[in-house]
């Protein structure tokens, strides 16, 4: 599960914005080494982008 927190502009935790949970694949278990042979979108770190863009979608303040 990837969570996002959301905080102030002074660091006060506001509260969890959103969260993206997943299951992995049992078939590509043990395939760390050919990491730099997946594109970008479909690794594991991307779902900390995919944070990012909901944040983007209903920016407040």
């Amino acid at each position: 599960m990837h969570s996002t927190l959301a905080v102030s502009a002074e660091g006060v935790p506001l509260g969890v914005w959103g969260q993206h949970v997943w299951v992995r694949d049992v078939a590509t278990t043990g395939n760390r080494h050919r990491r730099h042979e997946r594109g970008f979108v479909d690794k594991e770190s991307y779902k900390w982008v995919l944070g990012l863009s909901d944040l983007a979608a209903t920016r407040c303040g």
